[in-house]
């Protein structure tokens, strides 16, 4: 079967990597020169099943509404006149209950763990390399108070399975002495062990460079701009470029998913969240950070 995968970031790049795996033909498609140019370029890096938590919780609509004049809180609302903006608000409101938020952590927990154990697969089978730190990672808070909520909050996970260890101040100075200097500010932290860090853009452009030596075709710089359909079946996809025709098709476009299909009646309850990072020089090796992690 001919499969056409839309978006080159690490989502389509590995689910064409397991097409292939399966013995299908694979056409990759997206907008950028490069997989990994938009969202998988600079993201978080965590392979964090030890922070599966739903962002949707009981705290989350107190924190949006704080962060319209305050900028320190985890979550920050700027409201729009975007009719989508407000839909998608409305549905992650509903999902704030304790109830919900509890289910939706243990889904995204065995999802996490699922997902790092086929990530570990598919770089036993690949060999790529994308500055892979395996040596856990570090959720620190700032007052006794939060740090002793959250280490009951982590019953969730361990009840899914993960390994979860409450450290104080010394004991993650000595996980970790890169955090030494900022130890007076830290009450305390979880580590999850098991959990992974790296770089997603390394990953996915080395796992791209898998693909097209195994027969994948890239076809770069295109830009979707409608599926077709006949019927209840899809025919094509229209890009700048010309038409795309497979026998099946992926979307893996995130946040440029749901105008593309809206006019087939199907309503993706998906709206673009900003994230932001620096990069720094490192000016003493002797006391970097060496473990990921999440200053909540």
């Amino acid at each position: 079967m001919h499969v056409a995968v839309l978006g080159a970031g690490v989502v389509g790049v590995t689910t064409a990597y397991q097409l292939l795996q399966d013995g299908h033909k694979v056409t990759l498609v997206d907008r950028a020169g490069d997989p990994a140019s938009f969202t998988s370029f600079a993201n978080a890096g965590l392979v964090a099943p030890g922070h599966a938590y739903a962002w949707a919780s009981p705290r989350a609509p107190a924190m949006m509404l704080r962060s319209l004049w305050r900028n320190d809180q985890a979550i920050r609302l700027r409201p729009t006149f975007n009719i989508a903006q407000w839909s998608w608000l409305a549905k992650f409101l509903a999902e704030c209950t304790d109830q919900r938020a509890a289910a939706t952590t243990a889904i995204k927990a065995r999802l996490c763990a699922y997902s790092q154990s086929i990530l570990h697969e598919v770089v036993k089978d690949t060999g790529v390399r994308y500055d892979a730190n395996s040596g856990g990672l570090v959720y620190f808070y700032r007052t006794p108070s939060r740090f002793t909520a959250a280490a009951a909050r982590a019953d969730i996970l361990r009840r899914q399975g993960l390994v979860i260890e409450s450290l104080d101040r010394q004991a993650l100075v000595a996980c970790d002495p890169g955090l030494a200097r900022a130890a007076a500010g830290i009450a305390g932290a979880l580590f999850a062990r098991g959990d992974e860090s790296g770089d997603a853009m390394l990953f996915t452009r080395a796992l791209a460079a898998v693909c097209l030596a195994r027969g994948m075709t890239f076809r770069s710089a295109t830009t979707i701009t409608a599926i077709e359909v006949r019927g209840d079946n899809v025919t094509g996809v229209a890009s700048d470029r010309g038409p795309i025709t497979a026998d099946a098709y992926v979307l893996a476009l995130g946040v440029h998913s749901p105008q593309l299909v809206r006019g087939l009646g199907i309503r993706l309850p998906i709206y673009p969240v900003k994230g932001y990072s620096m990069t720094v020089p490192v000016t003493d090796a002797a006391q970097m950070v060496r473990l990921g992690g999440v200053d909540d």
